[in-house]
C-alpha cells in the first residue's frame, strides 16, 4: 500500500454560519491546494467546561483521502482533489504531534460534509450539540384561560409556563471548544380547529372554537421555538447562529357547545 499523507493546521474559522438542524451541515474541513483537512479533539476526551478553549489537550489533525483501486491487492491512498457531499473518502485522523502514526480504527470510511465526523475524534460541531444537549430543554407545558373545559364561540387564551430562557453552555476536546446559548423565538399553537397561532414571549395565544370537536376534544400542540448561537473555535469567539431547536407537546382541550354546557 502506498500512501501519501500530510498534515496540515487549520487556521481561522471554516464553518458556514446558520448551520443547524435544517441547514447545512457542518464540516470542520479547511480546503488548502488539493488536500483537505479537519481538526478535532483527541478521543475521549470531550468536557463541559466554564472556561471554553483554556483547557489545552491534544489536538487531532484529519485528512480526506480518496482510494485508487490497482488491482484486487494493491491500491494507493492519495489525497482528494474534488470532494463531492455525499460520496465516501477514507478519513485518516492522526495526533497532531504523533508523527502521523494513525490513531485506532483509522482510516475509516467517511461521508464528505456529514456533520459528525466519524470514529473517536471530536469535531467542533459535536462539541456544540453535547453542550446543547447538557441543557435540557423543557417541552412545554402551558396554562389555559379560562381553565378546564372550553366552550364554543369564547375565546381561549394559552400561556406557556415551562422554562424558556437558558444560560449559555460550553463543551471542549482539546483545541475544539464551543458556548452554545438557546434565544426563545416564539410559540406556535394548533388548538385544533385548523388554525395556526403564532405568538412571542409576552403575548397571548389567542384562539376561538368555532363548532364543537368529535367527541368534545380537540386535539391540539404547542410548539416553542429558540433560535441557538454559538461561539467557537472556528468563528475566533464571535457569536453566530447555529440553527434553531423546537420541541413540540400534545394537548388535549374539551370543548363543547353552550346548549351542552346548560342541560
Amino acid at each position: 500500500m502506498g500512501l501519501l499523507v500530510t498534515m496540515l493546521v487549520i487556521v481561522g474559522p471554516t464553518a458556514e454560519p446558520g448551520a443547524g438542524q435544517d441547514q447545512a451541515p457542518w464540516t470542520d474541513i479547511t480546503v488548502d491546494g488539493s488536500l483537505l483537512t479537519v481538526t478535532a479533539g483527541a478521543p475521549g476526551s470531550l468536557r463541559l467546561t466554564e472556561s471554553p478553549g483554556e483547557g489545552g489537550g491534544q489536538a487531532v489533525h484529519c485528512g480526506w483521502f480518496e482510494v485508487v483501486t490497482g488491482g484486487p491487492v494493491v491500491f494507493d491512498i492519495v489525497p482528494a482533489v474534488a470532494p463531492v457531499v455525499g460520496d465516501t473518502y477514507l478519513l485518516w485522523c492522526a495526533p497532531a504531534d504523533g508523527g502521523g502514526a494513525p490513531l485506532p480504527g483509522y482510516p475509516v470510511p467517511a461521508v464528505y460534509g456529514e456533520r459528525e465526523l466519524p470514529g473517536a475524534v471530536v469535531s467542533t460541531g459535536e462539541a456544540a450539540r453535547f453542550a446543547l444537549d447538557s441543557i435540557g430543554l423543557q417541552r412545554p407545558a402551558v396554562r389555559l384561560t379560562p381553565p378546564g373545559r372550553q366552550v364554543v364561540g369564547v375565546h381561549t387564551d394559552l400561556e406557556v409556563v415551562s422554562r424558556l430562557d437558558y444560560p449559555p453552555a460550553s463543551a471542549e476536546a482539546g483545541p475544539v471548544w464551543a458556548t452554545v446559548v438557546p434565544v426563545f423565538g416564539s410559540v406556535e399553537w394548533q388548538p385544533g380547529n385548523g388554525d395556526t397561532v403564532v405568538c412571542g414571549r409576552d403575548g397571548a395565544c389567542r384562539s376561538v372554537f368555532e363548532v364543537a370537536p368529535p367527541d368534545d376534544l380537540a386535539r391540539s400542540a404547542v410548539t416553542v421555538h429558540w433560535i441557538v448561537h454559538e461561539r467557537t473555535d472556528k468563528t475566533a469567539g464571535v457569536w453566530q447562529v447555529w440553527g434553531t431547536v423546537s420541541l413540540t407537546a400534545p394537548l388535549d382541550i374539551e370543548v363543547t357547545a353552550l346548549q351542552a354546557a346548560i342541560r
